[in-house]
């Protein structure tokens, strides 16, 4: 990535925009240190930011504009999906045990947050490439719909597919793990693994409502 293009540092934009005095980001990034909490989060636990605060400057970061739901009404139903998610994802790290070495249990706090949610829709031969999300910690996939040929097996594909990385290194780069999809079925796991889908034979579409967890 070249200097033209690199993201601004969190630190950089809050010296930057005047959000913060150098003491206070001085004192931020110590506590950080001691904590290995994400620089936003360690602020707004030290008071010196909101949370509108850190969502704005995420937004600036990633050169996305900024939108702040409390100029909208949300749907209760999608209010009341959003808490149903919530309960499964706290059971899900409910169920970590300690341990300061691994790359998903570290992070384990006693709260979370969504940072990031969004709704896929595809059509017969859609599918998605393999990636993985760098910004959340856990991720998934909750199918709202799926078609029903889809449902009852594995031969028209749609499943999610876990392990493989979007480049050939041989046998080992192979699929670990994969899921197929139910409506109301969620699947949680680590946003560092590399996850994709299968192309599905099916004029029905299939629909999920993707998002990412991090910790608070």
């Amino acid at each position: 990535m070249s200097a033209d293009t690199a993201k601004p540092q969190i630190g950089q934009l809050l010296k930057d925009l005047q959000v913060v005095d150098e003491e206070q980001l001085v004192l931020a990034l110590e506590e950080q240190k001691r904590t290995k909490e994400r620089l936003g989060s360690v602020m707004i636990k030290m008071g010196f930011l909101t949370s509108e605060d850190l969502d704005y400057l995420l937004a600036r970061q990633h050169n996305v504009p900024f939108i702040s739901l409390e100029q909208y009404r949300l749907d209760p139903e999608i209010v009341a999906l959003m808490g149903a998610l919530a309960t499964c994802v706290e059971d899900y790290i409910g169920d970590f045990p300690k341990n300061d070495e691994h790359p998903l249990f570290m992070r384990r706090r006693d709260n979370f947050e969504f940072s990031a949610s969004w709704s896929v829709r595809l059509a017969n031969c859609g599918y998605h490439t393999m990636h993985t999300h760098p910004l959340g910690w856990i991720s998934s996939a909750y199918y709202v719909q799926v078609p029903q040929a889809v449902s009852e097996g594995d031969e028209h594909g749609g499943g999610i597919k876990f392990g493989e990385p979007d480049i050939d290194i041989g046998e080992a780069g192979e699929a670990r793990l994969k899921i197929q999809p139910s409506a109301g079925r969620l699947v949680l796991f680590p946003s560092y693994m590399w996850h994709g889908t299968v192309p599905f034979e099916s004029d029905e579409p299939r629909m999920t409502t993707p998002f990412d967890v991090v910790p608070k």
